[in-house]
């Protein structure tokens, strides 16, 4: 015969760490800007980075080369890009690509991380919750946005 049996109670809670705090600390200790954990992991762990970390970047420099890539996103990864509609029935589009034109328009010659500053500038005025970002190296990060030719002061 089996005893009394008693039951516990318990509650879990769950505790996360905001990503934000994880890749503050990751860029701290990689000096890097990059806006991703993956590429920090690599630059940190290289050889014992999580396989799946290693063959995605190998296929990535293999098909783009060594620091070619430049990348405009619309948002960081948990967050989600807005569409605008500019008044015309059935016809939207996004609110990062429309503020990229906007700051382009108004002064063109601006390197890559310009771009984005403004970009998210323009997007914060227009009261979008999304943060743009720029995945490239840092030797990318001060080249003119899409090779246009630098600003000159005259």
């Amino acid at each position: 015969m089996a005893g009394p049996t008693s039951k516990t109670s318990y509650t879990l809670t769950k505790k996360t760490i905001p990503y934000d705090s994880i890749l503050e600390h990751l860029s701290s200790l990689t000096k890097s800007i990059a806006t991703d954990i993956g590429t920090h992991m690599l630059e940190l762990f290289g050889s014992d980075a999580s396989l799946t970390f290693q063959t995605v970047s190998r296929a990535l420099l293999r098909a783009i080369g060594l620091d070619e890539g430049i990348l405009l996103s619309g948002c960081q990864a948990d967050e989600t890009s807005a569409d605008m509609n500019p008044g015309v029935v059935g016809k939207a589009y996004g609110a990062f690509n429309n503020a990229v034109e906007t700051v382009v328009r108004e002064e063109g010659g601006l390197s890559n991380k310009e771009v984005v500053v403004r970009t998210r500038k323009v997007l914060q005025d227009q009261r979008f919750d999304q943060h743009p970002c720029l995945y490239c190296s840092n030797e990318k990060v001060g080249a003119t946005f899409l090779g246009h030719p630098q600003k000159t002061e005259h």
